[in-house]
């Protein structure tokens, strides 16, 4: 039963019921009334709680990434998304993101992309690239590719930040 407006309950004037009728709708108004309030709480928290993460979530994109291209001159960016910039410098390739990565964690990988462009070397085996984001900006990563010996090596690779 649904109360409707004061004196009738689903469509039930109150004035035709006994006493005892109108005592049990009373407790039932009561019952629903207190349902709703619950509710109506429930749903503004449940809107707070949404427009908190919708917050926490804007201006923060899924991951960056690229593949960067190193053909026999300089470094290039291939294609990506939030990479904005690659330069060698020596053995160390400074990548440039369109934010700040504080808080983010980088990855890099020696390989080709697809579409990778025209072949530039061979895939270097026995590898570890090692990526530094305490040098330069906030918004920049460094990356140098070691193969096992220790020898620092020039390479494409793919580069992302997750954040």
């Amino acid at each position: 039963m649904a109360a409707l407006s004061r004196g009738a309950v689903a469509g039930v004037a109150v004035t035709s019921l006994n006493k005892g009728e109108k005592k049990q709708v009373a407790k039932i108004a009561k019952k629903l009334d207190k349902q709703a309030k619950r509710q109506a709480r429930s749903a503004e928290k449940l809107a707070e709680e949404s427009a908190e993460l919708i917050a926490q979530l804007e201006g923060k994109p899924g991951p960056l990434f690229a593949y960067i291209r190193q053909p026999s001159g300089d470094p290039m960016v291939q294609y990506g998304k939030g990479v904005t910039d690659v330069s060698l410098q020596g053995t160390v390739y400074q990548v440039t993101f369109n934010r700040s990565l504080v808080g983010c964690v980088v990855n890099a990988t020696p390989g080709f992309g697809n579409p990778e462009g025209s072949p530039v070397s061979s895939y270097a085996l026995g590898f570890s690239p090692q990526v530094a984001m305490d040098r330069g900006s906030d918004n920049q990563a460094q990356v140098q590719l070691k193969m096992d010996n220790g020898a620092s090596f020039q390479d494409s690779f793919m580069v992302a930040a997750f954040c």
